[in-house]
């Protein structure tokens, strides 16, 4: 399911407990689905997002990842 019905098919998920949580990779801050989080005191993290106020934000430093990324397949040949 995409849009509107994905949307309603994880507030109905979340409303009826049927989540123990959520890992979220693109979410807008006026979003219901994170009011419902809120609401369900659901837990939940956003990953490479940083959404405002949340203190569940976990992000990736791209230049580094990058740079292991290089180094480890040099070191492969």
């Amino acid at each position: 399911p995409q849009g509107v019905e994905a949307e309603a098919m994880v507030a109905r998920m979340i409303s009826e407990r049927r989540i123990d949580g959520l890992i979220m990779t693109s979410m807008r801050p006026d979003h219901p689905v994170v009011r419902r989080l809120a609401e369900a005191a659901l837990p939940h993290v956003f990953v490479n997002r940083r959404l405002p106020g949340s203190g569940r934000n976990v992000s990736m430093d791209d230049a580094r990842a990058s740079e292991v990324a290089v180094e480890h397949l040099h070191g492969l040949g």
